[in-house]
């Protein structure tokens, strides 16, 4: 959104020092966690954020750009440790049901283990580092404020998402596209494969 010609809104000093120190204490918190977790366990904390995002699905799993959207990353990052993850057996990628071109990331149950195995240890870190430390209406006040941020921030993201969605589709299909349409039958598929894939899918079912 361009801001030419508008007033900039500056912080007032309540306003920054709230922004900085949820900042501060998001890093330094996050970074306490993670330690510990790695120390008491096979898991990082971006690992075990993983695994609880896919549990709390009924059938534990999520598409792509679905576990990006709840874990906040980028689609580089995230393709980077879902493969790291991948190649120590925490996670698996499988075709989509309802979506051939697409694909589900899945909790094996070696990650399913691992997860229950550093949840008890994890659960008491988070309540000595924060939890423990504020009051009951403190943490009242906390939920409502985040819920607030993050409704609004989902509301903004219902359009980019799904332009996401389609262009994870096109990316998956491009691949079986190629592998579909064969030297003989690239006359056939090709029409096809431009409806259903990307325009690179198509070129290369024709070659």
């Amino acid at each position: 959104m361009s801001t030419v010609g508008t007033a900039v809104r500056w912080l007032t000093p309540e306003e920054l020092s709230a922004w900085i120190g949820l900042q501060r204490m998001q890093a330094q918190l996050g970074a306490k966690l993670n330690r510990e977790l790695s120390s008491s366990s096979d898991l990082s904390l971006q690992d075990y954020g993983v695994l609880v995002a896919l549990t709390e699905q009924p059938d534990a799993r999520l598409r792509a750009f679905e576990l990006g959207r709840v874990l906040g990353w980028e689609k580089s990052r995230l393709s980077h440790h879902i493969g790291r993850m991948e190649k120590r057996g925490l996670v698996s990628r499988e075709a989509c049901a309802s979506d051939r071109r697409g694909l589900n990331i899945v909790i094996t149950p070696k990650g399913r283990q691992a997860l229950e195995a550093a949840a008890p240890g994890h659960v008491e870190q988070v309540r000595r580092a924060f939890i423990d430390l504020l009051t009951p209406a403190q943490i009242a006040s906390l939920t409502d404020i985040t819920r607030t941020v993050v409704d609004a921030l989902a509301a903004e993201c219902v359009a980019e998402c799904a332009a996401e969605a389609a262009a994870e589709s096109a990316l998956d299909c491009s691949a079986e596209s190629a592998a579909d349409c064969s030297a003989d039958g690239a006359g056939d598929c090709s029409a096809e494969s431009t409806g259903d894939c990307s325009a690179e899918g198509a070129a290369e079912g024709k070659s």
